[in-house]
C-alpha cells in the first residue's frame, strides 16, 4: 500500500530514487538496506504510477540514460567509414542475391535477437525495461525472412508459380 511511503518520514529519498528512474526492484533493495523499511517494487510501482509529476520525471530520467547511452555506442563508431558500402559485393546473379539477401537477414536477425536477449537480462534483474520495441523488430526480421526467402514480392527474380 502506497501510504507507506507517502507517510515514511523519508518518502524524499524515495521519490528522488524514482524520480532518477532506478528499477523498483532495486528501490526496494535500497529501502531495507538503507531506510530499514520492507516496501515491495509493486508498492513503489503503484505508488509512482499514482503520483503523474513523479512519473513524468522516472520517464524523462529513463529516456536521458537511453538517449545517453545510444550516443556513447555511435561515438564508439566511425561514422565516416561507417557508412561506406561497397555495393561491388553485392551480387547480381539471381540465385547469388537469394543467398546473399537470406544471409545478410540471418546476420541482422542473430544481432537482434542478441539484442532482446541482453535487454531481457536486465529487465529480469530489475536493471531495465521490458524489451517490447526489440521483439517487435525481431517479429518484423522474422517476417521479412520468410517474404522474402518465399519470394512472394517477385523482388529476387524468382518466376512465377504455376499453381
Amino acid at each position: 500500500m502506497s501510504a507507506k511511503i507517502t507517510d515514511h518520514p523519508q518518502r524524499d529519498q524515495i521519490d528522488k530514487w524514482i524520480a532518477e528512474g532506478l528499477a523498483f526492484t532495486e528501490i526496494e533493495k535500497k529501502c531495507k538496506r538503507e531506510l530499514s523499511v520492507n516496501i515491495s517494487h509493486m508498492t513503489i510501482k503503484r505508488y509512482c504510477d499514482s503520483n503523474a509529476d513523479l512519473a513524468r520525471a522516472r520517464a524523462n530520467a529513463q529516456n536521458a540514460s537511453d538517449i545517453a547511452a545510444c550516443e556513447a555506442v555511435e561515438d564508439d563508431i566511425d561514422t565516416d567509414s561507417a557508412l561506406m558500402i561497397d555495393t561491388s559485393t553485392i551480387p547480381t546473379d539471381p540465385e547469388k542475391i537469394k543467398t546473399f539477401t537470406r544471409e545478410t537477414l540471418a546476420r541482422i536477425y542473430l544481432n537482434q535477437l542478441l539484442i532482446v536477449e541482453h535487454k531481457q537480462k536486465a529487465f529480469m534483474t530489475g536493471q531495465g525495461r521490458y524489451p517490447q520495441n526489440e521483439i517487435m523488430g525481431l517479429k518484423s526480421i522474422l517476417s521479412c525472412l520468410g517474404y522474402i526467402s518465399d519470394d512472394k514480392d517477385k523482388s529476387l527474380g524468382g518466376k512465377e508459380n504455376a499453381d
